[in-house]
């Protein structure tokens, strides 16, 4: 997670301190390959963060509802590999419960996707 993050600092860094105009509509004449590449970038970034909230949110489950600690990769929760749809669920179900707990600043998280996907 964290060398995402670190990485996408990066690149937002470059993205701001360069000079070249990026272009955000598809329809424009100046939507180029370079603004494309950006757009591809960000996009890439935003799915990974999507992706990095789901496997938090099996991982709370795994910990609070399971008594389960496992990690595999030092990172994925154990269950996430073998989740049939009654697990994903109650995955689901958890997760009002999960963003009620304002110190898990969780509902940050969901604000920057909204922002990111609109």
């Amino acid at each position: 997670g964290a060398v995402v993050v670190f990485t996408n600092m990066v690149f937002i860094g470059i993205q701001m301190a360069w000079a070249h105009h990026r272009e955000r509509r598809f329809v424009s004449n100046s939507f180029d390959h370079v603004s494309f590449l950006w757009f591809l970038l960000d996009q890439c970034y935003t799915i990974i963060y999507i992706i990095e909230i789901g496997a938090r949110a099996v991982l709370h489950y795994q910990i609070s509802v399971k008594q389960d600690y496992r990690v595999v990769w030092i990172v994925f929760p154990k269950m996430m590999g073998d989740m049939d749809s009654k697990t994903m669920r109650e995955v689901f179900n958890t997760f009002p419960s999960w963003v009620k707990k304002f110190e898990t600043l969780l509902w940050m998280d969901i604000t920057l996707v909204i922002i990111a996907v609109f």
